[in-house]
């Protein structure tokens, strides 16, 4: 069975692609957007959430975005690491390719460090 198309994804794709291509793939009833193996962004509930982690949360929190919270209020239970650590994207990343630009590539060098845990 194919999935629906979705338009919101789409528009996602085009706003995501501002760093080089990426490919898509269905994740825990959304859609996870790849660089590589590496899943830096979702997008679900019609929102789109981009990795953090301890060296660019703040910056994602002093813009106002909301982090993600898995339908029930938490990943256990559900198989996924508990620190699901994504925000949404901040409003200004949809406003400026150049914005754009600095929000997805903070999200991706978080996903890389999430995949390599080693110190650095």
């Amino acid at each position: 069975m194919s999935r629906k198309h979705d338009p919101f994804v789409d528009d996602c794709v085009d706003l995501l692609s501002v760093t080089g291509s990426i490919r898509t793939r269905p994740i825990f009833g959304g859609v996870g957007f790849f660089r590589g193996q590496t899943m830096f962004a979702f997008a679900a509930g019609r929102r789109l959430y981009l990795k953090t982690d301890a060296r660019n949360r703040a910056r994602f929190e002093e813009a106002g975005s909301a982090s993600y919270v898995p339908a029930g209020g938490t990943a256990a239970g559900h198989g996924w690491r508990s620190n699901l650590s994504y925000h949404e994207l901040p409003p200004a990343g949809w406003e400026s390719p150049d914005e754009t630009r600095r929000w997805v590539e903070s999200a991706i060098a978080a996903a890389r460090r999430d995949r390599d845990p080693r110190p650095g």
